[in-house]
């Protein structure tokens, strides 16, 4: 590690010499959050601040960098706001996920401020760190300084339009980052309206220099490591040092660098032990349950991992050394891509390049983040002795440091924090999260070691948390412990929290099923995915099972929140099943679309036995400890996957006792029309304020202006069409865009609920009456009329103002529904048994143009069109297999069945019945201001009082049910 990165927030070991930088805030950016699998995003902006806050010795000023990201903002919302750390500020951006998974729920701006003399923030540029003249004003209190001075600055209306001198603002930070918020809360309490503190050590909590190394022995120690073979491994290492065989044998152990790490002197050894313990207190650091990479790639839970090799006392020195070898070479060497290790910090590259500025932290290690810190060997940690370390040596590797630029004995203030900050009081405090993580070395020196969850400050001690852990964006592996997360509210200030947008915690898991369960023609099998939670289950308690959709099952997860919401209350186990050849669930991998001999095994009955195969795999005691085969499992679905609900109770009714079936519609459902569909959506609108008139008029109007060279230019520019992809060139071009047009009317009619939401694409609460208030009228010119409907379209397709252009070609552009994956999958299913007649009539049944008759014969036309390349043939087209397979519009023997629909919900015309039915062995509800599948989506602030109360109807049939289940057990 490089000799000049020294310091950390305090001295490790003052005999070596070596300091660390904060761990995993500087993790590689290419780790991403495994539930998002995406990048934060961010905008990069700068601000002029004065070089000097606190006096008029000069105007001079500087560009402090800050990244931002408001696409969730809206007037009301808080900004969340990172006051810097000691490093370039991208690399925080990019390891704090949990600000942006907020931000959407808070309709907050995010900010990440870069502290003064990092990164790009440099007041006086390449010279910055050239004398004492400029490293001068590189202070904690000119950076805290800095962040108000950019508080105010996005509150001006113009930074973040809609901020004001009103809106809240919530501190956060880790390590150092941490010890900001907290002084920028305590010095500036009228500016930041709180703080969450994340491993933030201090040097005034009750410090002991022997802590550090203590938690790190304990954090191995707890693991499974055998604290004896590392002691012994210290011991054995100073020994083989003294003899020039003994170093021969450290150098092939350790798989030294020939050219620039051989021990060839008693006293290199040093540099060796440095190296290794380097490597078990930066996995001490980042002790995740998931595959991290802070300047190494490390595994899940790495400590535990280390320790597997360290589990006795080796009686030779060689084991010995080994046991010792494989601790470093898991850190440092994981991969398995060196083929040596390089330890000597005067000649190697430590991996700290990313960090940049490695004076910076030195500097402020050198004026006001000073500390003593030593191990003191056994009983204290599995260290070797170094203390004491006492401020005199510190001073002298200071002055040995910085004397060149100007520094002197009397800018080294051991005790400015406390004077600065009074942590250890902090009488006036108020709206303060400490967080520590028990594994983290640096929860040694917290805020506390027990939580404290009310009053004015509050201390959260995580039991399987390491350093920063909670501030880290969501994982599927993400320990129970991180309820944490949910919700934070910090007192007196303007946070609010909608849980109904929140992402859902569950593991991603898998079983082998039949690739096909009805015949015996082969025994292939294939990997279907499953995500579940079981942090509410015990034993008699349920399994909630979602049984799969036409996409990738997280989608359909995230927005199907009623689950989640119950099974605290049913001690429940939550499970969403994917649908076999969607999303991850492939039974040929890449090749499952590529032939009709791979697709033939796509089918809803391949998928429903699936479904119950996995129902038998919860059951087997180990995949959730505690069911077994008299736990009661309740199917949810919505929309499609409410009717593989339902049939799955109609096939399997032994292996599922009970099903809640939202905006399922079926064929075979009463006197249902083809036109009703639409019919239902024009209504949707209508009732919400929309003059049918001049919906039907537009239509027209585009019609008439696509015959024309003039006209299409028209309707390329008032749509703003992409220029390269999706331009109206000719007259039939107009089919595009109508059917972009006539997408955003239906689909806003799906999703009309009372907030908003992203589930295809982002829209406002009850979105048909926001569009409905831009066509309150006819208009007579055509440019006016064609704006309307433009008005609907950008509403659905560019709510968030992001797109500068539409892309409306379904041959060149995704389609609303691209986000649920492999739109080829839902062709195949509509043509082969998922098949309707749907079509507009037009005026005076819906709003739309005619498109009727839709007949089967068109669609089989199509879809031998679409497949036959496959191998597809017209006899595979089956429109009355649903009807034969289920028998949907009788259910003689069906109980235990709930369908619910949404009156604003297009699908609604064929759902199960038009009026309540609260009684017998299938019920049905309505639900007036309900659009589709409303009721599985979790709880939010502005629900309606009608689906609170149908939420209930339905948790307390759920627990009918389940009782029922019990009493034919006994």
């Amino acid at each position: 590690m490089n000799l000049e990165i020294f310091l950390l927030i305090f001295f490790l070991d003052a005999a070596l010499g070596q300091f660390f930088p904060d761990p995993v805030t500087f993790e590689n950016s290419q780790i991403h959050r495994k539930s998002s699998e995406s990048q934060y995003k961010y905008r990069e902006e700068y601000v002029k601040v004065p070089i000097d806050h606190f006096t008029y010795r000069n105007d001079l000023e500087f560009n402090l960098r800050y990244l931002i990201n408001t696409d969730s903002f809206k007037k009301g919302g808080p900004i969340l706001f990172y006051p810097g750390n000691e490093g370039k500020i991208e690399k925080f951006a990019d390891n704090t996920g949990f600000m942006f998974d907020l931000a959407p729920e808070l309709n907050a701006a995010v900010v990440f401020v870069e502290h003064r003399y990092y990164g790009k923030s440099k007041p006086f540029g390449n010279e910055s760190y050239s004398n004492i003249e400029n490293l001068g004003y590189f202070s904690s209190a000119q950076a805290l300084a800095d962040f108000a001075f950019v508080v105010q600055h996005l509150k001006n209306g113009k930074t973040i339009p809609g901020a004001d001198k009103n809106t809240a603002v919530i501190a956060f930070g880790g390590s150092y980052g941490g010890l900001l918020a907290a002084w920028l809360r305590i010095k500036y309490p009228h500016i930041v309206d709180g703080a969450l503190a994340s491993s933030a050590p201090s040097l005034d909590f009750n410090l002991k220099p022997t802590d550090f190394t203590k938690v790190t022995t304990r954090t191995f120690v707890d693991a499974g490591c055998n604290r004896k073979a590392i002691e012994k491994g210290w011991n054995v290492m100073d020994k083989l040092a003294k003899t020039k065989a003994g170093r021969a044998k450290l150098n092939k152990i350790f798989k030294l660098d020939p050219k620039k790490s051989l021990i060839l002197k008693k006293e290199d050894v040093d540099f060796l032990k440095g190296y290794v313990k380097g490597a078990f207190i930066i996995m001490a650091f980042v002790d995740y349950p998931y595959e991290t990479q802070f300047l190494e790639k490390v595994p899940g839970w790495p400590v535990k991992k280390a320790c597997e090799k360290v589990r006795k006392v080796e009686k030779s020195d060689e084991k010995t050394m080994e046991q010792m070898y494989e601790i470093a070479n898991l850190y440092f060497n994981y991969t398995g891509d060196k083929m040596f290790h390089c330890a000597n910090h005067e000649k190697c590259d430590g991996g700290f390049s990313s960090l940049g500025d490695p004076l910076g932290w030195s500097w402020q290690s050198c004026t006001e983040e000073i500390g003593q810190m030593c191990p003191d060997g056994p009983p204290n940690d599995f260290f070797w002795k170094t203390c004491p370390d006492t401020l005199e040596k510190q001073l002298e590797g200071c002055l040995s440091t910085f004397s060149h630029l100007g520094y002197k004995k009397s800018m080294f203030h051991p005790n400015i924090v406390s004077h600065n900050y009074g942590l250890s009081t902090m009488p006036t405090a108020t709206n303060i999260i400490f967080s520590n993580g028990y594994l983290d070395p640096w929860s040694a020196h917290g805020y506390s070691k027990k939580n404290v969850l009310k009053g004015p400050i509050k201390s959260i001690i995580l039991k399987t948390g390491a350093h920063h852990y909670d501030l880290r964006g969501a994982h599927k592996l993400d320990t129970k412990e991180q309820f944490f997360r949910d919700p934070v509210t910090f007192e007196n200030s303007q946070i609010h929290r909608k849980t109904s947008e929140s992402p859902y915690k569950y593991r991603e898991e898998y079983v082998k099923v039949p690739v096909d369960h009805f015949t015996y023609r082969n025994d292939l099998e294939f990997n279907l995915r499953y995500l579940i939670n079981t942090d509410s289950f015990k034993k008699g308690g349920p399994i909630l099972l979602y049984t799969g959709n036409e996409g990738k099952i997280e989608k359909f997860a995230d927005n199907t929140g009623f689950m989640f919401d119950l099974a605290p209350e049913l001690n429940a186990a939550v499970v969403f099943v994917e649908h076999r050849y969607y999303g991850k669930s492939k039974p040929f991998g890449n090749e499952s679309y590529s032939n009709i001999e791979n697709l033939g095994y796509f089918s809803s009955a391949q998928a429903l036995a699936d479904f119950a195969f996995v129902v038998q795999h919860l059951k087997n005691g180990k995949t959730i400890p505690g069911a077994d085969k008299n736990t009661a499992v309740i199917a949810f679905g919505g929309s499609y996957g409410g009717k593989l609900a339902v049939w799955l109770r109609i096939k399997y009714p032994h292996i599922v006792d009970g099903v809640i079936a939202s905006s399922s519609p079926s064929p075979d459902f009463g006197d249902s029309k083809p036109t009703d569909f639409y019919k239902i959506t024009s209504r949707t609108f209508i009732d919400s304020g929309c003059d049918r008139k001049a919906i039907e008029k537009g239509w027209r109007v585009m019609d008439k202006l696509a015959k024309t060279e003039t006209g299409r230019a028209k309707l390329n520019k008032i749509f703003k069409l992409d220029p390269k992809k999706s331009l109206i060139l000719k007259e039939e071009d107009v089919d595009f865009l109508k059917g972009y047009v006539k997408e955003a009317i239906i689909i806003m009619a799906f999703v009309d609920y009372p907030y908003e939401t992203q589930f295809l694409g982002k829209v406002p609460g009850w979105s048909v009456k926001k569009a409905c208030e831009k066509v309150r009228k006819v208009e007579k010119s055509d440019d006016k009329t064609v704006e309307q409907l433009y008005e609907i379209a950008n509403l659905y397709f560019n709510y968030t103002g992001d797109k500068h252009f539409h892309c409306v070609n379904r041959n060149n552009c995704d389609g609303g529904f691209s986000s649920l994956g492999d739109p080829l999958g839902w062709l195949f299913q509509v043509c082969t048994e998922v098949i309707r007649e749907l079509c507009s009539d037009g005026p005076p049944n819906d709003i739309f143009w005619k498109t009727c008759p839709d007949t089967f014969e068109r669609k089989r036309e199509a879809c031998y069109s679409t497949f036959s390349h496959l191998g597809y043939k017209k006899s595979m087209f089956h429109p009355n297999i649903v009807t034969h397979n289920y028998g949907l519009s009788t259910m003689p023997t069906a109980t235990n069945i709930i369908f619910t629909n949404g009156y604003l919900d297009p699908w609604s015309g064929y759902g199960y019945s038009k009026k309540n039915v609260l009684k017998g062995p299938i019920k049905s509800i309505i639900l007036k201001t309900g659009a589709h599948h409303y009721d599985l989506r979790g709880a939010h602030e502005l629900d309606t009082k009608e689906v609170k109360q149908v939420r209930i109807f339905e948790k307390n049939e759920i627990k009918k049910w389940i009782k029922e289940k019990k009493i034919k057990k006994n």
